[in-house]
């Protein structure tokens, strides 16, 4: 069953292309209230996976979708 998600923050590098999905990296600012027993984080950084037809549909481009590094 397909899900719909929205992605926040930067895209800190280009994409990288496989067979079946295609990669990045992307950082997000952290919470300022971090949960309890966890220390509060200025950035987030964590790696996204997207099967390349759902990356298609989006409509973007390896050229537009990679952004400057921040």
């Amino acid at each position: 069953m397909p899900h719909k998600i929205t992605l926040t923050g930067s895209a800190t590098g280009p994409l990288r292309e496989y067979d079946r999905y295609v990669a990045f990296d992307m950082r997000e600012k952290g919470s300022p209230s971090a949960p309890k027993g966890l220390k509060k984080s200025t950035f987030i950084s964590y790696t996204v996976f997207v099967a390349k037809k759902a990356f298609n549909k989006t409509g973007l481009t390896k050229k537009v979708s990679c952004m400057k590094k921040s």
